[in-house]
């Protein structure tokens, strides 16, 4: 039976539907001109006349960018992609200027957090560096952590006692308090199957290099010995310390990275934890996954795990049993202090820092502290939610947004429910698919509300003077976030939470899928400035955050293809022939890329594939949308200053979303999953008939070439 008449939508957000034209009567006409005008001037400036657009569409579209851009006044009105980079900065201005929402909850936590912050100075300015009472306040709470660990015997000497202390329990109590102390094993969560598994690998070590530390005597390795024997008489001023304790601690650090070697850390094993039991007896497997998870979940010996270098496993199962628990919490304890200093008020330990990475990374310098940048690294959801509330977006935008999504999901269902080459069976398992896709528009429902937010920060207590105790309380609070995100069922996950994985603020970025929650999220600057506005033409919405929404869809089609047994075969329900007919223009977008870009390997275009796949996928959905909506609804609107047809509009509206400047630092994250950006405007519009016709390209030209790859045209 056909499905696209039941498709409905589940948007986190509360406002009222309106028509995809209706415009904003709130606003003056003059208003409503000038945001027009806005994307229509952008369009023209960066357009180059002299280029044919069957030629290279991207000069054509963007090939005077650079020139209007090095003109300051049309710089920031040029770059779609130019506010996300800059809500950082803004930020920091809010912060500096605000007193009243800075006060309340939960965004007060942001005021002590900075102000614990800017205590750190104390480490670079050492005029500053005066005996006050809170500066003993950051060296105590260290050797409070340093107590709570069970202490460090290098410290404590003969009265350490060794019946205290557990690798396992130790490993438990990092994760309680923050100090993420995985030092002998590091359990972690990756993605296999679009499904959350977890994982296990070596921790993180010193050095990486074997050969340099073979030689103990090594000038990198004497450095390091150094680093912490200093550390310990700065803390134990009363007595000497035990060379004997440092030694031993440096050899087992070194025994262990002699141990990563033999197999390399891509190797990745599915196991049962049964399977790891028998094979590594000496390592009480649940007990090391509940420490990472946390008491209130059940693990069992049947789930099933990713360990990455074996190698390294085999040799840290016989080394345990060899070493002394002395030994082993001198190593753990050391590790945990050496990760703190650079947290902890004092410009002796930053010094003596300072001074190892010299000789350890010559080209590394360490830099002052960009407080505003731990704050939007840390706390991306409480920074995001104030942020919106200084920045709110239009309502009007907000309910026009959700029913082009409405629209796009629809047109979607009728073009999978008519397409020849999907049976019956995998049309109704993709288009319920897209039925149950959730999105969320710039804010979840708790980042709206200050007491759903209050709520959610409820158990996070942030010290105004100790910037060490925050940042472990974040820690804690954060990584209990993510294991709840993944692990709990998807009807009862808050999606705020899906911040810890994708940080708006880190990543430079329109919208994503998140596959856990199986949501859409469309970041608020990408539903106002260059990319959307309500009073601008459709076809520059459909094309825009249109063709966003169509492409993010398009996701959960290849998440569901692309599930796989452990012997790399394809286990995902569709037919043999839907599968067959899905791989063929799969292997077809590769060989495109392969033989039209230079320098290309085939595992660096392997990895821009599922992006490359949802751009061609969401490009026809957003395009045959626009003009159902056109045949449904007529659309005069139009751009007097630009002499092209409302189709081809519709491109070149498409493709100034990509004249960016692509040495931005900000764009390394669409550089790493997405191909060029000239490439990716090309290679998608050289498969895609509508344009070609829209602009009476010749076939065989450049971009309409005779052989395309095609998914649902």
């Amino acid at each position: 039976m056909m499905i696209s008449s039941m498709i409905t939508i589940t948007i986190v957000s509360t406002i009222a539907l309106l028509s995809p034209i209706e415009a904003n009567n709130d606003r003056t006409s003059t208003e409503s001109q000038a945001k027009n005008d806005k994307l229509e001037l952008t369009i023209l400036r960066n357009l180059n006349t002299s280029v044919n657009p069957c030629e290279n569409f991207y000069q054509f579209s963007c090939g005077n960018f650079n020139n209007a851009s090095a003109n300051t006044q049309y710089s920031d009105h040029n770059d779609f992609f130019k506010p996300m980079r800059d809500r950082e900065n803004k930020i920091k201005q809010m912060l500096l200027n605000d007193d009243y929402l800075y006060s309340l909850e939960p965004f007060n936590r942001l005021k002590k957090f900075i102000n614990s912050c800017k205590r750190l100075e104390v480490n670079i300015d050492a005029k500053i560096d005066s005996a006050d009472v809170n500066r003993n306040r950051s060296l105590n709470f260290m050797t409070e952590v340093i107590t709570k660990l069970g202490g460090w015997p290098i410290l404590e000497g003969d009265k350490w006692n060794d019946t205290k202390f557990n690798w396992l329990e130790f490993t438990e109590i990092s994760r309680i308090i923050g100090t993420e102390g995985y030092f002998f094993l590091k359990p972690s969560v990756q993605m296999f199957n679009h499904t959350a598994m977890l994982s296990i690998s070596p921790p993180g070590l010193e050095f990486s290099n074997k050969h340099l530390v073979e030689n103990q005597k090594s000038e990198k390795v004497r450095a390091y010995f150094n680093y912490m024997l200093n550390v310990a008489e700065f803390l134990r001023i009363d007595s000497n310390i035990s060379n004997i304790d440092i030694t031993d601690a440096l050899a087992f650090e070194l025994d262990l990275i002699f141990g990563t070697s033999g197999n390399t850390e891509s190797s990745i094993t599915e196991m049962t934890i049964k399977e790891m039991n028998e094979e590594w007896p000496n390592i009480d497997w649940i007990k090391l996954f509940r420490s990472f998870l946390g008491s209130e979940y059940s693990i069992k010996e049947d789930w099933k795990i990713l360990v990455q270098n074996s190698n390294y496993i085999k040799n840290f199962n016989q080394l345990i049993q060899l070493t002394s628990k002395r030994v082993q919490a001198n190593y753990a304890v050391w590790k945990t202090i050496k990760r703190l200093i650079s947290f902890t008020e004092s410009s002796r330990l930053f010094s003596l820092q300072e001074s190892y990475y010299r000789i350890r990374s010559p080209s590394q310098t360490i830099s002052g502290y960009d407080c505003i940048n731990f704050l939007v690294n840390l706390l991306p959801e409480l920074a995001l939610s104030y942020y919106e509330r200084h920045y709110p977006i239009d309502a009007r935008f907000l309910s026009n947004i959700e029913n082009i999504i409405i629209d796009i999901k629809k047109n979607f269902a009728v073009v999978l429910n008519n397409h020849e080459w999907l049976d019956e069976t995998t049309k109704n398992k993709l288009v319920l698919n897209l039925d149950s896709t959730k999105f969320v528009l710039g804010l979840t429902e708790t980042m709206r509300n200050n007491e759903r937010l209050s709520a959610y920060f409820d158990n996070l207590v942030i010290d105004e003077f100790i910037f060490l105790k925050n940042l472990l309380a974040i820690n804690a609070f954060n990584h209990q976030k993510l294991i709840d995100h993944v692990f709990t069922s998807k009807n009862m996950i808050d999606p705020t939470s899906v911040f810890r994985r994708i940080n708006p603020f880190k990543y430079i970025n329109n919208a994503f899928y998140d596959d856990i929650t199986h949501t859409v999220f469309i970041d608020s600057e990408a539903m106002r400035n260059l990319f959307f506005d309500i009073d601008r033409p459709n076809f520059t919405k459909y094309s825009i955050i249109g063709f966003t929404i169509s492409h993010e869809l398009a996701h959960t089609i290849e998440n569901i293809h692309d599930v796989f047994d452990k012997e790399g075969n394809i286990v995902n329900g569709w037919s043999l022939r839907s599968n067959n007919n899905y791989k063929h223009v799969k292997r077809c977008l590769i060989d495109q890329h392969l033989n039209n870009t230079k320098n290309s390997k085939e595992d660096m275009v392997l990895s821009y594939l599922q992006e490359n796949i949802a751009d061609n996928i969401g490009l026809t959905i957003a395009y045959l949308a626009y003009k159902n909506w056109v045949q449904k609804y007529g659309d005069s609107s139009t751009y007097s200053k630009l002499n092209y047809t409302q189709n081809q509009l519709f491109w070149l509206s498409l493709a100034n979303k990509w004249c960016v400047p692509e040495e931005i630092d900000g764009y390394a994250y669409l550089k790493t999953n997405h191909t060029s950006l000239d490439f990716r405007l090309l290679g998608l519009l050289s498969n895609n008939d509508y344009f070609a016709k829209d602009f009476n390209c010749p076939l065989g030209s450049p971009m309409n070439p005779e052989e395309k790859c095609h998914f649902f045209l």
